[in-house]
């Protein structure tokens, strides 16, 4: 493995960069897809519209969160039911 990395590695361009194959479901991804949803959630409740959520992020990271519209509402959903989840967790835990 090491030697044909090496050999990939070699062979590469300069600017193209390895693709990261860890599938949707591997931990690390999941945690941050999460970490993503609940960002979303928190612009679209602090700005007014989508665009102004999307401009702000291009602005401070160079790309929007998302790019289409509908993801921003989609995964602005998921975090929800993740925060109703952990809440319902926070209640089991103080009774």
């Amino acid at each position: 493995m090491e030697m044909f990395r090496a050999f990939v590695e070699s062979r590469r361009p300069g600017h193209i960069k390895p693709w990261d194959h860890l599938g949707q479901k591997a931990p690390a991804r999941k945690k941050t897809n999460e970490l993503r949803y609940l960002s979303a959630r928190r612009l679209l409740r602090h700005y007014t519209t989508i665009g102004d959520a999307a401009a702000y992020t291009k602005k401070e990271t160079g790309t929007p969160l998302y790019s289409r519209d509908q993801e921003w509402k989609d995964n602005s959903k998921k975090a929800s039911a993740i925060v109703e989840g952990l809440e319902r967790i926070l209640e089991i835990k103080r009774f």
